[in-house]
């Protein structure tokens, strides 16, 4: 084995399953090792597989193999020796990815060829549109996996399907999305019965974030931002409950041996609870981040706490320069809230104040680009201590959502607009700025919009400027 994998192997704390059971499962991710553990959705598949009666369950991470081999994370076996292939999927872009592992697998067939494990793939990317991945998995379910999956494991072990064709009706019989036979699935919301969420089974110091224990403070977001599919799509806000959401912490605390705690959420800071989980840490002696803050409830408080805590990077998503097109996008702030909130952060002594930008948005003209140069010139003048940082994508319309049908941008335009944005954070000072490409943002669009042929055509060898043109041109 690859000595690279035997030290992240080695470096693991946490959960540790044993294949001594009738049933296995593998959970695949389509990227690599350091996203992958990073992943709260791609951990909760594991733990519901490896705590499921007669099951337990490996991972095996695309872009980081032993030996560059199909073979599973822990126990080293071949991704067809398993009952069960379960991917979770989180972003487009880690498609062509995912179906190479597939196919180096043996694993890649059309339906009336497949043998082998059944497939299954999840995550919040096939669950806003699983055409694309349909015609290379047996089911594809969408929503929350712990609605339905623990479900499909009870009964595949209850009465094991004798072949594809049993386990086609069983799918459809439990409202997944099968292909094969044409049976479109349910959406489905799981609000938790234990007044907590996802948090994290194992971490590791390669992971994205480091030697910290993710929890989830809730599912779903208050707000109704036109843009974002996890306002239409995932429900209402179902936070955590406060008492049983920091004993969940002091256990993950314990199990992990770290005291540091990562908070992340859809709709980080919502009530006034948030404060107090804050202050509750401080008192536990524990150390905290937390992701991105809606900009009206960065208060000097949150910001002083989270600084006190040890973030040194608050992250703030802006969206546009333009307070009239935030507020068409559903956004809800005003450019004194986003100024106000940069005052919290110099104050608190944050080390960096991070800001997401979005162009090619609907409606969206230079003027209003070159508002983003103005907002982010005025930011600036209210930081002395704290660096500006900049990240700035093009939008990229999501089912489920009002702005999921608008027409696409072709790439050129968006090399524009791009070109005209970083002209006008230069003159704030900002000489560079991250954020996908216009390239990787339309290959993103085309695949969550594309049918069940997109990625056929692009495993038979067709470009993807082609695909990509042809869902620009698409009305």
């Amino acid at each position: 084995m690859n000595t690279d994998i035997l030290e992240l192997r080695s470096g693991e704390r946490g959960r540790w399953s044993r294949p001594d059971t009738p049933l296995t499962a593998c959970v695949i991710w389509g990227n690599d090792y350091a996203t992958g553990v990073a992943n709260l959705g791609h951990q909760r598949v594991w733990a519901i597989c490896d705590d499921a009666p007669g099951w337990s369950a490996d991972r095996l991470y695309a872009l980081t193999r032993p030996e560059d081999k199909p073979t599973s994370w822990d126990w080293g076996r071949p991704l067809g020796g398993f009952d069960l292939v379960l991917a979770s999927v989180c972003f487009e872009n880690d498609y062509p990815a995912l179906l190479d592992l597939l196919a180096e697998a043996g694993l890649l067939c059309d339906h009336t060829e497949r043998r082998g494990p059944l497939l299954i793939a999840g995550g919040i990317a096939p669950s806003l549109n699983p055409r694309p991945l349909a015609p290379f998995f047996d089911a594809v379910y969408e929503g929350d996996a712990e609605v339905i999956l623990p479900l499909v494991l009870e009964r595949i072990a209850q009465q094991p399907p004798r072949n594809r064709e049993d386990a086609w009706s069983l799918f459809a019989e439990l409202n997944l999305y099968v292909g094969a036979l044409g049976n479109h699935g349910e959406y489905r919301l799981w609000t938790s019965t234990d007044d907590v969420y996802a948090a994290s089974e194992t971490i590791h110091p390669a992971g994205h974030f480091g030697e910290t224990a993710l929890v989830e403070l809730g599912r779903g977001c208050p707000w109704r931002c036109r843009f974002c599919a996890a306002s239409w799509a995932a429900g209402g806000f179902r936070p955590s409950e406060p008492a049983a959401l920091r004993g969940q912490i002091s256990e993950k605390m314990e199990h992990f041996y770290v005291e540091r705690v990562g908070l992340v959420g859809t709709a980080v800071a919502e009530g006034d609870d948030f404060c107090e989980l804050l202050v509750w840490l401080k008192e536990q002696g524990l150390r905290a981040t937390a992701s991105s803050l809606r900009a009206d409830l960065l208060t000097e408080e949150t910001a002083g706490l989270l600084v006190e805590l040890g973030q040194r990077t608050l992250t703030l998503s802006a969206e546009t320069g333009s307070e009239e097109l935030r507020n068409s996008l559903g956004k809800g702030l005003s450019d004194e809230n986003l100024l106000a909130a940069a005052k919290a952060v110099e104050r608190a002594g944050a080390r960096y104040l991070k800001l997401y930008f979005m162009y090619g948005l609907p409606g969206e003209t230079d003027a209003d680009l070159k508002a983003v140069g103005y907002l982010v010139s005025e930011i600036k003048k209210r930081l002395r201590r704290t660096r500006l940082t900049v990240s700035a994508s093009p939008f990229v319309p999501k089912p489920h959502t009002p702005l999921a049908d608008v027409p696409l941008l072709n790439e050129g335009e968006l090399r524009r607009m791009r070109e005209l944005l970083a002209r006008e954070l230069r003159r704030a000072g900002i000489g560079s700025f991250s954020g996908e490409s216009p390239r990787q943002a339309l290959w993103q669009a085309a695949l969550a919009r594309g049918n069940e042929d997109i990625l056929r055509r692009y495993r038979s060898g067709e470009s993807r400027g082609r695909l990509i043109r042809e869902a620009v041109n698409r009305r």
